[in-house]
């Protein structure tokens, strides 16, 4: 096979290639892994985006919950078992109305850390809001009840963020540095 020949099966794997690392975000992408791509997603804003690049179930769920997508966040959380995401998995199941998983999670955060206040508080709001006649009747709970409408806070705020924002981070990785998995 001479030179020539070589060159022409080679021209277009390098134009694949090129034209993969660009459409995925550039070069720096290739090096980068799906987790610190996740992370500069979320720093640029886009959490949709930054829950499909994560490998990390935790990180995945915090964005998942960052961009609104509860029920997703509920789910990848229910992937781990330790105390701070059957916290945040009740964070996410009482944001989309599922009172009675929320209080199951709640539960089952505390048998891991009897001591979590802020669990003890959410299961207590949320035990209030499932006696209320709404929540009985299947029309759930009143916004009020769990810290939704405009401006509210959830149950309990975790340690960071804004209020009015889903706080789920609590022992999440997300906190960490793009290059600290």
């Amino acid at each position: 096979m001479n030179v020539a020949s070589r060159h022409l099966w080679l021209t277009p794997l390098l134009l694949a290639c090129c034209a993969t690392a660009h459409a995925e975000g550039g070069w720096s992408s290739l090096w980068r892994t799906p987790d610190q791509r996740g992370e500069a997603q979320l720093r640029d804003g886009d959490a949709a985006a930054a829950a499909r690049s994560y490998a990390d179930p935790r990180r995945r769920a915090y964005a998942q919950m960052k961009s609104g997508d509860f029920r997703a966040a509920a789910e990848t959380y229910a992937t781990l078992d330790d105390a701070d995401a059957h916290y945040n998995r009740g964070n996410a199941l009482a944001r989309t109305g599922e009172l009675q998983q929320a209080l199951g999670a709640y539960d089952a955060a505390l048998a891991k850390n009897p001591a979590d206040r802020d669990a003890r508080r959410n299961r207590d709001l949320v035990a209030q809001a499932l006696q209320q006649p709404s929540a009985r009747s299947g029309q759930g709970p009143k916004p009020s009840a769990l810290g939704g409408g405009p401006g509210a806070q959830p149950p309990a705020q975790a340690a960071s963020g804004p209020p009015g924002e889903a706080q789920t981070a609590r022992g999440s990785a997300a906190t960490q540095s793009p290059g600290s998995s």
